[in-house]
């Protein structure tokens, strides 16, 4: 009788671990789903993080033009039809060859219409181009995948004539 138990001891204890092996093996793969969805989460943190300070930074660039549009007598006619980089300080140059990270890890962009037919022929189209990159941004041509874009028209305050 003895005997006898001893081989069903043996056939309880196998049992057993491949008992523990399988949850072992399901709690890895409740971990692993956990992890991989704090992950995502993080990313689409970070992304959104940068999407608003990239429209800040466009906004900001909106400002920037009113300001030399008002600030200066002949308005924004000095400034001829091509793209301009503009970083922290505010000031524009021309672009070049390109801005390169100008504002952190941004790259931020102007280009000044002079008498654009999209703003009535006399005024200026500006647009603000804020762009950045990401692990999400295969393209090597173009590293900077994800962008914003502001599109505004402004008068030239010297063709405003007083009532």
């Amino acid at each position: 009788m003895k005997i006898k138990k001893l081989f069903i001891n043996r056939y309880e204890c196998g049992q057993t671990l491949i008992e523990v092996l399988v949850a072992l093996g399901a709690a890895v793969a409740v971990l692993f789903g956990i992890t991989i969805a704090v992950l995502s989460s993080l990313n689409n943190a970070q992304f959104t993080q940068n999407q608003n300070l990239a429209n800040k930074y466009a906004s900001q660039g909106m400002e920037i033009i009113r300001q030399l549009r008002d600030s200066a007598s002949s308005g924004l006619s000095q400034y001829s039809n091509i793209f301009y980089c503009l970083g922290e300080d505010g000031k524009l140059i021309a672009k070049g060859l390109g801005c390169g990270q100008n504002v952190g890890v941004f790259v931020r962009e102007i280009n000044l219409d002079q008498n654009s037919s999209s703003c009535g022929g006399t005024g200026v189209l500006s647009t603000v181009l804020v762009s950045w990159s990401d692990g999400a941004c295969t393209d090597i041509s173009n590293p900077y995948c994800h962008q914003v874009k502001l599109i505004s028209c402004f008068s030239n305050p010297a063709t405003i004539s007083a009532p």
